[in-house]
């Protein structure tokens, strides 16, 4: 995490601000703390962010998936070391994490992480058959032609 976005403090207001990480004075539960307001930049005056956030890199939304090619989910939510800004886990919508040790990268809007025991574990658990049967099966065509094989999904 490099900047921390912030919004106008009444929802009509267009401007956007941001505040370099490293000028974050301390991390609270509820907020974080900075020493005077000289560290809040507009959006629009900062090249560095402009350019970062043009990008579109997101974490919250992005596609989670495991180093064997499966889904897991999209990431709901993440923290980060309050002494450098680093990603220190991922928290997946439908349940379970992932640490900075199991992240292998960080995409645009896809983020790649190994998988432990502990998560495989979790992901069985929660697992629901995509399909239970699929069988082909001879089906009159509507014409009075000969049949035709269709695939059905029991």
């Amino acid at each position: 995490v490099q900047w921390i976005v912030v919004f106008g403090e009444r929802w009509f207001e267009e401007e956007i601000y941001v505040i370099n990480f490293s000028r974050i004075h301390k991390f609270g539960k509820d907020a974080l703390t900075i020493k005077d307001r000289s560290v809040v930049e507009k959006l629009k005056d900062n090249e560095d962010a402009v350019r970062l956030l043009s990008k579109g890199i997101k974490v919250v939304g992005a596609r989670a998936m495991n180093d064997e090619g499966s889904f897991i989910g999209r990431v709901g939510n993440f923290s980060v070391e309050p002494e450098t800004g680093k990603i220190s886990e991922i928290f997946i919508e439908t349940g379970g994490s992932y640490s900075n040790e199991n992240i292998i990268t960080m995409g645009k809007d896809l983020i790649i992480v190994r998988e432990t025991e502990e998560e495989n574990l979790f992901q069985e658990e929660k697992k629901e058959p995509v399909m239970e049967e699929v069988r082909q099966e001879e089906v009159p065509a509507d014409n009075g032609e000969e049949e035709e094989k269709k695939s059905l999904l029991l």
